[in-house]
């Protein structure tokens, strides 16, 4: 199960160990994005600091309908224990976890400050 929580923005996060280029690690907080539908979201920060290069591009369709085209890069995430290689795209700001990411997985969220989120695979999965 992995346990984040609710911050005083009022956002369900969870810090999620990334593993880049060469090795290099990071932890880094990300918000749980249930209207994002890919893997997940990073900073150019966090792109440089993983070492990751892209491979491709990807369009997003933001909040506002705005479209947009993002650099993809590949990242593992360490993932209830699992290492797992996702895709990446490069959004500025707050990094997100996506429902590609949390797919078949049941996401708990305690819809007060401070309150817990909880993900954990779903009953017959292999999550």
């Amino acid at each position: 199960m992995l346990r984040g929580v609710v911050n005083g923005r009022c956002e369900p996060v969870v810090s999620l160990q990334l593993v880049g280029s060469a090795g290099r690690r990071t932890v880094v907080e990300a918000t749980v994005d249930t209207g994002f539908t890919e893997f997940l979201s990073l900073p150019q920060g966090v792109l440089d600091e993983l070492g990751l290069e892209s491979s491709d591009s990807s369009g997003l369709v933001m909040a506002d309908g705005t479209r947009i085209l993002t650099p993809l890069y590949e990242c593992v995430v360490v993932w209830l224990g699992q290492h797992i290689t996702v895709s990446v795209n490069h959004v500025e700001g707050q990094p997100l976890v996506g429902m590609a990411l949390i797919w078949e997985h049941l996401l708990t969220i305690e819809a007060t400050r401070f309150g817990a989120v909880t993900l954990a695979p779903l009953i017959g999965t292999e999550g």
